[in-house]
């Protein structure tokens, strides 16, 4: 069965996920791992950063199997692009 969470706390983790990425992940690993995935725990804000999402996701899970968990691609606006190219952070 599928969770499906209420607007508010997908919201809220979005809102989380992204100050922890803005506060705690980016000062220390950019510019030296632009480009790979972050995914990120919003109740412990513990983090695991890879270039492939799914093995940053699988690691972080097997710590933190009750989270919630929110990524990011480290130094750029958006995780992925369907139009084939992402924006860079303004913050460079």
């Amino acid at each position: 069965m599928k969770l499906t969470l209420p607007l508010f706390l997908r919201r809220h983790i979005a809102s989380r996920g992204h100050h922890i990425y803005r506060t705690r992940v980016r000062p220390l690993h950019h510019p030296a791992r632009k480009g790979e995935m972050v995914e990120i725990d919003v109740i412990s804000g513990d983090y695991e950063i890879d270039p492939d999402p799914i093995a940053a996701n699988k690691r972080l899970r097997a710590r933190r199997p009750n989270g919630r968990f929110w990524g990011e691609r480290i130094g750029y606006r958006t995780s992925y692009s369907y139009a084939g190219g992402l924006t860079e952070d303004d913050d460079d």
